[in-house]
């Protein structure tokens, strides 16, 4: 199999999420996830996001607003944390609806939210070195 040669900071597979409310998914990532914003090309009309890039951790997601050629789709997301406890109140704060409590399972400690724009997070807690 052939080695691909990617973009810098581009993985394989990359979550693209489609939104109402763009702007407001990028402050929330921001607040929560400590997201560094990498690229926000705005709508030609300038009230939304044709499509933005922001970088967790060592992973990039890349959004934009809905429209009517692309509706709003919701993901799933799953992601290790260094608090779960911590990341939990926070989204909760920012008006994130929980789907579980933090709790301990056979794969770790873990808790689940969906945050106000209709994608679900998994957290999990990664040792932290």
């Amino acid at each position: 199999m052939q080695k691909l040669q990617l973009p810098p900071n581009y993985q394989t597979v990359m979550p693209y999420l489609i939104l109402k409310g763009a702007k407001q998914f990028l402050q929330f990532a921001k607040s929560i996830f400590a997201a560094e914003e990498v690229a926000v090309y705005p709508t030609p009309e300038g009230d939304g996001i044709m499509h933005g890039e922001i970088k967790i951790g060592d992973s990039l997601i890349m959004f934009a607003d809905s429209n009517e050629e692309y509706p709003s789709s919701t993901s799933g997301l799953y992601i290790h944390v260094a608090s779960v406890d911590e990341t939990y109140r926070k989204a909760l704060a920012e008006g994130a609806t929980s789907k579980i409590a933090p709790v301990k399972k056979d794969y770790g400690y873990t808790a689940g939210f969906s945050d106000p724009f209709g994608n679900i997070w998994w957290l999990v807690e990664a040792e932290v070195g």
